[in-house]
């Protein structure tokens, strides 16, 4: 009995942390929210120019890019409706306005050079969203991926895509619940070889 128990005694530990950690990857995929809103141009119905404001392919502005929102597995909170992005990357702020304003930062500048055009992809982070965004995402914070192609001579934008999605969850709270797993595990294993 006692050397049932001593063996026990480092089975119940060693599952809780394999459990944990078997779990960990599956809530993470399942934090991800599957929504995302594009908002989009493309050909004649996309207006708008992107000014290089440097020599160093990093320093871009625009004044307005015209563009709609789409939702997307379902309808997005204004969907169909237009916005104008606007973005500086010397200020590291992006905007898309419309019914709504969606205020955020640059957080990566990339350009290709695809002569006659060039390729533009922001990396962005949206640190707070109106109600309806936060209720459709079910987090309160977004990321997203702006893409425009525009033609060298003149900045004409010829396509323009703005992916936003919902922030997954922190990992702070998986890693601390693998660290309280194991210290509960340790403190078990005390107990039971002072017993």
């Amino acid at each position: 009995m006692r050397l049932m128990r001593k063996a026990m005694s480092s089975v119940v530990p060693a599952l809780a942390c394999l459990t944990v950690l078997v779990s960990a990857p599956l809530a993470r995929a399942n934090s991800l929210d599957p929504n995302l809103i594009d908002y989009d141009c493309g050909g004649a119905g996309c207006s708008g120019t992107i000014m290089e404001t440097g020599t160093a392919d990093t320093a871009f502005s625009t004044t307005g890019i015209h563009v709609h929102e789409l939702g997307a597995p379902g309808p997005g909170p204004n969907e169909g409706k237009p916005f104008t992005l606007t973005f500086d990357t010397s200020t590291k702020s992006i905007t898309l306005t419309g019914p709504v304003t969606l205020t955020g930062t640059i957080t990566k500048v990339d350009e290709s050079d695809f002569s006659p055009v060039d390729v533009l992809i922001l990396g962005v982070a949206f640190p707070s969203l109106p109600a309806a965004y936060a209720t459709f995402f079910g987090s309160t914070a977004a990321v997203g991926l702006s893409v425009s192609v525009f033609l060298q001579s003149d900045g004409t934008v010829t396509s323009s895509d703005t992916t936003v999605t919902g922030k997954p969850a922190s990992e702070a709270s998986t890693i601390s619940l693998l660290g309280l797993v194991l210290l509960g595990g340790l403190w078990v294993r005390r107990k039971q070889l002072f017993a």
